[in-house]
């Protein structure tokens, strides 16, 4: 079973989780991101993701994380810089989706 298809059946805050592994790993200068396929696809991957979960969402830091997100893969694609501040403000933000969800339970 593939990752995507998994994915598709865990809930909103195990996805913000993968999501934020694929950050920190990028953060952290990880080798396999030195290629530029596989930074671009790993980009889009978390821009779907986060747009699924911005859909019809009214928590404010997801449809924050899922702009800047967006800001991002635009800079990728068009402009072929990858601004790795951008990507590091997405972090917190997400963060804060899961501390909420916390101080929820």
């Amino acid at each position: 079973m593939s990752i995507i298809t998994r994915l598709s059946r865990t809930g909103k805050y195990e996805k913000i989780e993968f999501v934020l592994k694929l950050v920190d790993r990028i953060l952290a200068g990880d080798d396999i991101f030195d290629d530029r396929v596989l930074l671009m696809d790993t980009i889009e991957e978390m821009y779907r993701i986060l747009r699924q979960l911005a859909l019809n969402s009214k928590d404010e830091n997801l449809l924050t994380a899922f702009e800047k997100m967006a800001i991002l893969r635009h800079s990728l694609q068009r402009e072929n810089v990858f601004d790795r501040k951008t990507l590091s403000d997405i972090k917190p933000v997400l963060l804060n989706t899961l501390k909420e969800r916390s101080g929820s339970l």
